[in-house]
């Protein structure tokens, strides 16, 4: 049974791999994968840096465009939203609006991260796990909580 098992996991990430691809058409650099449960919705607007991780459970909706740059590690079951809903408008089919996100270079999001629309974060940051990103990160920072707050700073 150990042996059918790791062939089926085998085939499972080949196949996810496949899957993004296509998702990722826009995009000149492929992520490390180290999970198998990734799932990314229009990859179409999602543009990647070098060397950018992506481990189980990470959720990416790019309905608005989505820059991830260099060296960018998204932990266990983060998720990257573009598109929310506008509670003043009575039409469910009118309520969505979104904003673009950018992560800059160096960054690691923690396992559990929610980062919002309209969110940029900058260089050289870390966030914590289960922090709820709804404002902008400047670069050189440790940020933590919900909403997520800076907490350290860097020169």
């Amino acid at each position: 049974m150990g042996e059918f098992y790791k062939i089926i996991k085998k085939l499972h990430f080949y196949l996810l791999k496949s899957y993004l691809k296509t998702q990722l058409s826009n995009s000149e650099n492929f992520p490390t994968l180290y999970g198998t449960n990734i799932n990314v919705v229009h990859g179409e607007n999602l543009k990647i840096g070098n060397n950018v991780a992506l481990n189980n459970n990470v959720y990416i909706n790019a309905t608005y465009p989505i820059t991830i740059g260099d060296d960018v590690a998204l932990s266990d079951g983060v998720k990257l939203i573009t598109i929310s809903l506008d509670l003043t408008k009575s039409n469910n089919h009118d309520r969505h609006y979104g904003e673009s996100i950018r992560i800059g270079d160096n960054v690691q999001v923690g396992a559990g991260t929610i980062v919002l629309q309209g969110v940029t974060v900058g260089d050289n940051v870390m966030i914590g796990a289960g922090s709820v990103v709804t404002k902008d990160i400047p670069s050189n920072c440790v940020v933590v909580g919900s909403p997520a707050r800076v907490i350290k700073k860097y020169n």
